[in-house]
């Protein structure tokens, strides 16, 4: 007959695969929560460099004077004419000023930020659209990227450019 020791040392197998997956169970519920964190700070961190780029295309727009003429090999929109001497009125000559800004903020941040295509959060670039209303006429500049996270809204900053107000 076998005999039962009674000084057991060490654990059994069924013991540690039990402590093994609750250990795997927490890790897990740490690990999601983190990476939670992480995209909303990142989600936090884009929306505030969104908005100081809009507030620089601002300023940017109190010192810029757009050319007399519409420059070569710029397309303009159906329909609209170049104006320079009315300040910016038009979907175009808006478009033309944030290309101009694209430039400058490349050569003073030495990297393209701005462009037309769809950035994350993260990526330190954004996107840009100008639209026009139609009731009103006035045109809306805005910047944006895409938010991080399986639910995260979209990062944006608006900026609706009134020609009566500007002119």
């Amino acid at each position: 007959m076998l005999k039962l020791r009674k000084n057991k040392k060490g654990f059994t197998l069924v013991e540690l695969i039990v402590v093994i997956a609750i250990m795997a169970v927490l890790a897990g519920t740490v690990a999601g929560v983190t990476v939670s964190q992480l995209n909303k700070q990142t989600n936090n961190s884009a929306q505030s460099e969104v908005n100081t780029l809009m507030g620089d295309f601002k300023t940017f727009l109190l010192d810029y004077r757009l050319p007399a003429a519409a420059p070569t090999g710029f397309t303009m929109e159906p329909g609209e004419n170049w104006d320079a001497d009315n300040g910016i009125n038009t979907r175009s000559e808006m478009k033309y000023a944030l290309t101009e800004f694209a430039k400058d903020a490349k050569a003073t941040k030495g990297a393209d930020i701005l462009d037309t295509s769809d950035h994350k959060a993260g990526d330190h670039k954004f996107k840009y659209a100008v639209t026009k209303e139609a009731t009103t006429n006035n045109i809306v500049v805005t910047f944006s990227c895409k938010g991080k996270g399986t639910n995260a809204d979209d990062i944006e900053a608006k900026y609706t450019h009134s020609a009566v107000l500007a002119g």
